[in-house]
């Protein structure tokens, strides 16, 4: 049975056409089994590093911050789903997801892994000699040291995710700092 027309339409999310990278540095809007990339892009992307939270993400966040990304509005794929999938489409206000989104510690750790992607998209710039976004630097200062420098850094720079919700939990975890101790394990 159809669950949704589309993933994004299921998740709440949208393209961001402008400046993806401030969104794509705490919120995937790319979604692999529908992507095509060019060589560019993979070329630009590899090997990607232990810090990748996924593989679409990451790639998607090296095209937010060094080239663009497109998108087709038209479903290109019949996406099935089952009950045991690892990941997948779930609808953001469901009683599933909100248990597990308030399950303890799990804003922490994801904020850590966040963290530990975007200092790997901002080690692999360097490495290369890549120029990127300023921002990019200002954002992971602040959010490295956690508290309510980490949450003006996240605002000063743009740095948000989509829908108020998202963004009041996103806000919250970054004032409460807490996450700071997990990066640092």
């Amino acid at each position: 049975r159809p669950l949704a027309p589309s993933f994004m339409a299921m998740e709440n999310i949208y393209h961001c056409e402008t400046d993806p990278l401030k969104i794509l540095l705490v919120q995937n809007f790319v979604t692999g089994c529908t992507t095509l990339v060019n060589r560019a892009l993979i070329e630009e992307s590899l090997p990607i590093p232990s810090g990748a939270i996924m593989h679409d993400w990451w790639m998607a966040a090296i095209a937010g911050s060094r080239g663009k990304i497109v998108f087709v509005p038209e479903p290109t794929i019949l996406y099935r789903q089952h009950g045991a999938n690892l990941a997948g489409a779930k609808h953001f206000f469901s009683v599933k997801n909100l248990k597990r989104i308030f399950k303890g510690g799990t804003f922490e750790a994801g904020m850590s892994l966040l963290l530990h992607q975007g200092l790997a998209l901002q080690k692999h710039m360097k490495e290369r000699g890549y120029t990127y976004p300023d921002y990019l630097d200002r954002y992971l200062e602040g959010a490295k040291k956690g508290g309510i420098p980490a949450l003006l850094a996240s605002i000063r720079n743009g740095i948000s995710k989509q829908g108020l919700f998202r963004n009041l939990l996103f806000y919250e975890v970054l004032a409460r700092g807490k996450y700071a101790i997990v990066l640092d394990e």
